[in-house]
């Protein structure tokens, strides 16, 4: 069973990132930081910045997840969280503060200065897929979210839609918010291009749907329930969907069923970065290109 959100998630925030030029931050924990809202917290506001945020008392203590608004990663790994029903404390830090980069409680558990991580009893894990895994291991009582060994051929389907999400559709989707940002004679005709390579990536994802649906039901990515690779794709077409205009009903619609069926789930509501209800996005790439 979902749990309900900390109280981070239900409060109002004082620590709201801006919207960076490009992207909500989908892979701040990637090298180099080419997307936004990056866990080097580099954004600059314009205000005086605030103490940074302090470091819990009881860190070493329970389940702690250190989080950004915005951050794709951050949401994957707090929907697993929620969907394995998992107690926890998060942790929000403002990428506007430079909480990241400020806060020496941060560098000291995770060097690199980026979130998401998580602390399990004084065990610090870091990176979003590494995260996931380690919940798939060591927490196996719950709600399992990747099939076992004994189902080897979806297992390696849930791991291979992971890091494809990762990997491709960041890449395109980079593509289409760098060309969106872009200046000159040729940024339009480099944007359409963009976008093509964009669309012709849905239709990558829009077939994997379609061949799932051909043996399990459910409108799921792999097999008949959700798994964590519904889990990775998913903060990345939200934030294409409800950001930055993306319409998945003309082409797309076992996509648009699929991000709709997600959605409504607790694990979904309970991690949409609360700043999207404060700030609209500087670019809108794919309004009226679609």
């Amino acid at each position: 069973m979902q749990q309900d959100p900390p109280n981070e998630l239900r409060q109002p925030q004082q620590d709201r990132q801006q919207d960076p030029q490009l992207l909500d931050q989908q892979q701040q924990e990637t090298e180099p930081p080419v997307l936004p809202e990056g866990g080097s917290g580099t954004q600059d506001n314009g205000d005086a910045l605030q103490p940074p945020i302090e470091e819990p008392e009881d860190i070493n203590t329970g389940l702690h997840l250190v989080w950004g608004s915005g951050s794709g990663p951050s949401r994957k790994v707090m929907m697993a969280l929620y969907e394995k029903g998992f107690p926890f404390q998060g942790q929000l830090v403002s990428f506007d503060n430079k909480d990241t980069q400020r806060a020496e409680w941060i560098s000291r558990l995770n060097p690199r200065k980026q979130v998401p991580f998580l602390v399990d009893n004084g065990l610090v894990v870091t990176q979003s897929h590494a995260i996931l895994l380690y919940l798939e291991d060591v927490h196996k009582e719950a709600q399992p979210l990747l099939p076992s060994v004994d189902n080897m051929e979806l297992r390696t389907k849930v791991l291979a839609r992971m890091f494809e999400a990762d990997d491709v559709i960041v890449r395109r989707m980079q593509e289409v918010l760098a060309k969106a940002s872009a200046k000159g004679s040729s940024a339009a005709a480099q944007l359409e291009g963009a976008l093509a390579d964009f669309f012709a990536e849905l239709d990558i994802w829009e077939d994997h749907l379609a061949k799932n649906a051909s043996a399990y039901v459910g409108g799921w990515l792999v097999g008949s329930q959700i798994t964590l690779a519904d889990i990775a794709l998913f903060p990345l077409v939200s934030t294409c969907v409800e950001r930055f205009a993306l319409d998945l009903t003309k082409k797309h619609a076992r996509l648009h069923a699929w991000h709709s069926q997600v959605s409504v789930r607790p694990s979904a509501r309970n991690s949409r970065p609360p700043h999207w209800d404060e700030k609209e996005p500087k670019v809108v790439p794919f309004r009226s290109k679609q």
